[in-house]
């Protein structure tokens, strides 16, 4: 994080502690091996709300918010996907979020989560087909 944020730190120390704050929280805690980190650079950040069913509003206020409104929203966040499988995805994402409030950033995650959510409509719509047809020609 300091390569990417040279000469930042020191002007917003409440971000950076907020930052650090947000990834204690997704860290697993404990001595066991089978632990991963909760940084997993394959992982989208929007496709992980969506898959944690975080609400459309929920996200849309998160990404809405004011820089330090949004700080606060994000670290809420990840209290709740803290212990869940959805507690692991790229914390790039989740930094420049904190750190910088980046049009782009947010942009990225609502374009992640929206994909993520539609695959999963056209999975589940795709899985009801043959139930309907099986009903229509058992009549």
């Amino acid at each position: 994080m300091a390569e990417h944020a040279a000469g930042r730190a020191g002007r917003d120390e409440e971000c950076w502690a907020a930052l650090f704050q947000a990834i204690a929280i997704l860290t697993p805690k404990g001595a066991e091996a089978d632990r991963r980190p909760a940084h997993e650079p394959t992982i989208r950040m929007g496709a992980v709300l969506c898959d944690a069913n975080v609400s459309e509003l929920r996200l849309a206020r998160l990404l809405g918010a004011p820089k330090d409104t949004q700080r606060d929203l994000a670290v809420r966040l990840c209290r709740r996907l803290s212990g869940t499988e959805q507690s692991r995805f790229h914390l790039g994402t989740l930094a420049s979020l904190i750190l910088f409030g980046r049009e782009e950033t947010n942009r990225r995650i609502a374009r992640d989560y929206y994909s993520r959510k539609q695959a999963k409509d056209r999975a589940a719509q795709t899985s009801d087909e043959p139930d309907a047809q099986e009903a229509s020609s058992d009549a």
